[in-house]
């Protein structure tokens, strides 16, 4: 017989639930190691400093410009606001700065990648990432007003279809002779890299390079390195 409209109506609404509760089990199920011992860090902010680092982060994600000073958070991590005013900097709280930044970048990232609403962001914060429920409503908040654009720009879906390095090896030899020169004696560097995608799946990639190519490769990272160690 043919189904009524009520039925259809309950097997859409099934659909529905199946797809939430699967995105639900998904969310920090490919989290780094370390992540639950930095997303804490968030539970020092106050609720008006923590809403201000989710639309710093939530900017960042839109590629517009953003401002995450990392020094100014560590100041509001390691001090109250009168103990700022006369007490110098603690350089040991700009790592927990970097570990509030990251851990937030990743909650914020995954919830537009699984497309969750702000209302399952907050339980989720609370069940899986193991925070309080006032930071936890405060970053659900701040996500579900800003939700319609993250969940529709192209330059986010972008950003997310990137895939995460999760291995990289390395090795040496030496090319002893090509099809057009005898005697090369040129040393080869493959390097091989193991990709997670954002399907959960690990794609894995080589590539050769020559002394000139790699001694430039080196360089570019050195650059990053660099650049790393001023945040």
């Amino acid at each position: 017989s043919k189904p009524t409209g009520g039925g259809q109506g309950k097997t859409c609404v099934t659909a529905r639930s199946r797809s939430r509760s699967s995105a639900m089990a998904a969310f920090l199920a490919a989290a780094p190691q370390g992540f639950m011992h930095a997303v804490q860090v968030l539970e020092d902010l106050s609720p008006a400093e923590l809403e201000e680092l989710a639309l710093q982060v939530m900017k960042t994600l839109l590629q517009r410009t953003g401002h995450l000073s990392h020094k100014e958070l560590a100041c509001k991590l390691s001090r109250s606001k009168e103990q700022r005013e006369v007490l110098p900097f603690d350089p040991s709280a700009l790592r927990r700065a970097n570990q509030a930044v990251n851990a937030l970048s990743f909650l914020l990232r995954d919830a537009v990648r699984l497309s969750l609403s702000g209302q399952d962001l907050t339980l989720l914060l609370q069940t899986s990432a193991g925070l309080s429920p006032p930071p936890a409503a405060v970053i659900g908040r701040a996500y579900h007003a800003h939700s319609p654009l993250l969940l529709s720009s192209d330059k986010v879906k972008a950003m997310l279809s990137v895939g995460r390095l999760v291995n990289f090896d390395w090795k040496v030899s030496l090319c002893t002779e090509t099809s057009q020169a005898e005697r090369l004696n040129a040393p080869i560097i493959t390097l091989r890299f193991q990709v997670a995608l954002p399907n959960g799946q690990v794609s894995s990639h080589s590539a050769e390079l020559s002394l000139k190519e790699f001694e430039e490769f080196a360089d570019k990272v050195g650059e990053m390195s660099a650049v790393l160690e001023t945040l």
